[in-house]
């Protein structure tokens, strides 16, 4: 019973001190952000009533994808980086499924067809 007493003796005094913060009664101090010279990152990139747009690139050849990276492992759980993307085996890669990872490589199937994507060895210049 105690227990009960004291919250409603907590939420009363702190509606109590709510209000006079509201009504201006209790001196606060007004925060202001110095964002010196950058973006307020307390304000919304997007307007009130705004949607985010997502665009999903669509791989239709082999010739736009880029394996950058792979981690293999032969008990099966290997992971590949694709044209940015972290992706592990039956995963769609624009219009083709990951059907195996390989170390340096991946399989890529489309239309019962298979196609092997090796690992980008250097950095190549992308125009």
């Amino acid at each position: 019973m105690k227990v009960i007493w004291c919250v409603v003796i907590l939420i009363t005094i702190s509606l109590i001190l709510n209000n006079l913060i509201i009504c201006g009664w209790a001196d606060v101090e007004e925060f202001i952000y110095d964002s010196k010279g950058r973006r307020d990152p307390f304000i919304p990139l997007l307007g009130k009533g705004a949607e985010f747009l997502f665009i999903e690139e669509t791989v239709e050849s082999v010739a736009g994808i880029y394996l950058t990276g792979v981690v293999y492992d032969p008990i099966g759980q290997s992971f590949a980086t694709i044209n940015g993307e972290v992706v592990v085996e039956n995963d769609l890669v624009g219009a083709f499924k990951l059907k195996e990872i390989r170390e340096g490589k991946v399989v890529l199937q489309k239309d019962n067809e298979e196609f092997v994507v090796n690992l980008i060895e250097e950095a190549q210049d992308v125009e």
